[in-house]
């Protein structure tokens, strides 16, 4: 079979087949031919944006009880510097505020004196309500930025936003009411341009990189499973930088997670 013979029969399979394994998290780690320019930077704030909806508490107890881990990947190469915030994928109830945490913690610091405990107190505060079924983590994000960057955004520090979320990001920018968004064709969205834009200006201003890391419904999902964070995605590619896309499925949710960290930890080193 001639070599473009093969290359067709390939495409037709992929095309007739309906649902397809979701692939790795990048890691640089994989790919030791990939030139990665040199950073010496050792510090990164983080912005968690997490979807506190019922269907999403196991995976938010994953992400406390393996924050750990997390952190073992990341000062893996390098002691890492940083600070880390939560705010959620709800509007209409948090409105992008930090969720507070025991004493009024509301930042995570590398030098507190047991950040995982601080971490875990702020985690078990994002809870479910009657409005988190209108997921809007891009807005929550923005405001988050807007009203609070100044508590965990250090001027020269690159920011990692990470969005955790089993949904689409269903921005509302009018009539903002009634069921769930992908069920009624009322409500007006912001353009993804809004937080694209958001995000490239306050890169210049800060004078570091901002990346964005979702951990979602993803293209190459199985089918039938989870909605594709497809506002979420193009955010993220649009920012390019450090961010990646992961699945969110159960079974990936560990490598999605841990792959985070670990491309912070690569960059650089290879």
């Amino acid at each position: 079979m001639k070599h473009h013979q093969i290359i067709i029969w390939i495409a037709a399979l992929m095309v007739l087949t309906q649902c397809r394994q979701t692939d790795k998290f990048y890691s640089n780690v994989l790919r030791s031919n990939a030139y990665v320019q040199a950073y010496d930077e050792y510090k990164y704030d983080f912005l968690w944006v997490i979807d506190n909806s019922g269907s999403m508490l196991p995976r938010r107890e994953f992400i406390r009880d393996n924050m750990q881990t997390f952190l073992n990947i990341l000062n893996s190469r390098k002691a890492v510097d940083y600070r880390m915030a939560i705010t959620t994928v709800d509007m209409f109830t948090d409105g992008g505020a930090l969720i507070v945490g025991n004493g009024g913690i509301d930042v995570v610091t590398s030098d507190s004196a047991n950040p995982i405990a601080d971490f875990a107190s702020i985690i078990n505060n994002v809870k479910d309500s009657m409005t988190s079924f209108w997921d809007q983590g891009l807005e929550s994000m923005y405001q988050a930025i807007y009203t609070s960057g100044d508590k965990f955004w250090r001027p020269g520090v690159p920011l990692i936003i990470i969005i955790v979320s089993d949904s689409d990001s269903w921005d509302c920018k009018d009539e903002c009411w009634g069921v769930q968004p992908e069920n009624n064709d009322h409500w007006i969205s912001f353009p993804t341009s809004r937080y694209i834009n958001f995000l490239k200006n306050k890169s210049k201003a800060m004078n570091a990189d901002v990346s964005v890391f979702p951990i979602t419904g993803t293209t190459s999902e199985d089918c039938g499973y989870e909605v594709v964070g497809q506002r979420f995605i193009e955010v993220q590619e649009a920012l390019g930088n450090l961010g990646r896309t992961a699945s969110i499925r159960p079974r990936q949710l560990a490598e999605s997670y841990n792959g985070v960290a670990q491309v912070i930890a690569d960059r650089g080193t290879i």
